[in-house]
C-alpha cells in the first residue's frame, strides 16, 4: 500500500541520482528476488535503528505492481 513516506521517497529519488540508482537496482530484480532483497534491507535497517518512516517508505516496493510502476517512473526520469 502506498503511503505518504513512499511518495516522499520517490520525489527524493527523482532528484537524487544515488537514491534513484539504488532503487532502480532493487526494482529491476525479478519479483521473488526483489522481495528477498527488500526484506533483508528492511531487517538490516531495523537492526541499525533506521527511522520507522524510512522503513515505511521502502516497504511498498515489495508489491509487484508498485515496484513496476516505480521502476517505469524512475527509469523514464533518467532517460529524459
Amino acid at each position: 500500500m502506498i503511503n505518504d513516506k513512499f511518495i516522499d521517497l520517490i520525489r527524493i529519488a527523482e532528484d537524487d541520482e544515488f537514491i534513484r540508482a539504488t532503487l532502480l537496482s532493487l526494482l529491476k530484480l525479478a519479483q521473488p528476488v526483489r522481495i528477498v532483497a527488500i526484506d533483508k534491507l528492511l531487517a538490516q535497517m531495523e537492526n541499525k535503528g533506521a527511522p520507522s518512516e524510512l522503513i515505511e517508505a521502502i516497504t511498498p516496493l515489495r508489491e509487484d505492481n508498485i515496484a513496476q510502476k516505480t521502476f517505469e517512473l524512475l527509469n523514464s526520469e533518467r532517460e529524459c
